[in-house]
């Protein structure tokens, strides 16, 4: 649960499907370093290993991504905006063949005839429920809240020229990562034990109050502008 990153296997994949990299340039930043620092303790800087023939990974703007993707994908599949999943439709036999739902509570609508459902909705899957899927894998002793804004006018990370990934760790259940997003605006998310969150009803003031308190982050945003 942290900043969007597009790493070096999932562009490879984007090449398979058409999605080159020009198409989403302008929703993303080429990134080559990254900066660790352990608050009080010490600093780490890296760049990124070539991995799949790139030796980059790419922040996102998740919106103007998710819409070049969706688009994209609109060109070989029949794309239905604003429909919300209700349903799975079964054959005789017991096979999901389809999915049902509507769109703004208008009438149900169904899709699909002897075709692949993939339910690609996340760790609360709706279609993982409609068809009973077991959980594989859970684990849930320590869960993170996350709150994020991006922010223009930081001051440079680490010694190297360029952007960079930049985290800021207290070993002790709070970090605050700033990670480039596109045009020139950096994502800045703080990562907290769910356990030790409590936002008393002022969730910008709570997030303002975790930067602050880290000085490396706190120096970072002096002067930065919130978008």
């Amino acid at each position: 649960p942290s900043n969007p990153i597009l790493y070096a296997p999932a562009m490879n994949l984007l090449d398979e499907i058409g999605l080159r990299e020009a198409d989403y340039e302008a929703a993303s930043t080429v990134v080559k370093n990254a900066v660790m620092e352990f608050t009080g303790r010490f600093t780490a800087e890296f760049v990124v290993p070539d991995v799949a023939g790139r030796d980059y990974v790419r922040g996102l703007d998740r919106r103007a991504f998710d819409d070049l993707l969706w688009k994209r994908l609109q060109k070989s599949v029949v794309a239905v905006d604003g429909f919300g999943v209700s349903g799975v439709v079964k054959d005789a036999a017991g096979r999901v063949v389809g999915v049902e739902g509507s769109r703004e509570g208008g009438d149900v609508e169904v899709y699909g005839a002897n075709v692949a459902v993939v339910g690609a909705d996340g760790r609360h899957s709706a279609v993982a429920r409609f068809v009973g899927a077991a959980v594989t894998l859970e684990q849930a002793a320590h869960t993170s809240t996350v709150h994020l804004a991006e922010w223009t006018g930081l001051r440079p990370a680490g010694s190297r020229e360029g952007p960079a990934v930049h985290i800021v760790a207290t070993g002790r259940g709070k970090n605050v990562l700033m990670f480039p997003s596109a045009g020139g605006r950096v994502s800045v998310c703080t990562h907290i034990r769910s356990d030790r969150v409590d936002v008393g009803g002022d969730v910008e003031g709570w997030y303002l109050r975790q930067i602050e308190a880290l000085p490396e982050a706190r120096a970072r945003l002096e002067g930065a502008t919130r978008v």
